[in-house]
């Protein structure tokens, strides 16, 4: 059994979905020991940045926690980290700094010890 919420590359994990600016899907992490994230910059990419969120609610209108970030798109590089896990059980991904010259696409996923 794997300890991974999922495959990797798998769509379900994407936040961010090649684009230039906005904020990503928020995805629930409950029970998750810790949480990885990999922003890819596609061809092209002149500038931008991503952060990496957390709030108690998918719909939470207010500042989300800033768990990573601002980390700076690279064109044709992808760009990974984790951390333990974050207060709430939400994490999202969300274009800081707009993307110019390419898009950015982030994967979400969570992992827990078993």
């Amino acid at each position: 059994m794997s300890n991974w919420k999922y495959r990797e590359g798998s769509q379900e994990s994407k936040s961010l979905d090649a684009v230039t600016a906005g904020t990503g899907k928020a995805i629930s992490f409950q029970d998750y020991d810790s949480v990885h994230w990999l922003i890819e910059g596609s061809a092209g990419v002149g500038a931008g940045a991503v952060v990496i969120e957390s709030a108690s609610s998918p719909t939470y209108a207010g500042t989300w926690k800033l768990i990573a970030g601002p980390t700076t798109v690279v064109a044709s590089a992808q760009i990974g980290d984790k951390s333990d896990f974050p207060p709430g059980h939400f994490v999202r991904a969300r274009v800081s700094t707009t993307v110019t010259g390419g898009t950015v696409t982030v994967y979400l996923n969570g992992r827990r010890q078993e």
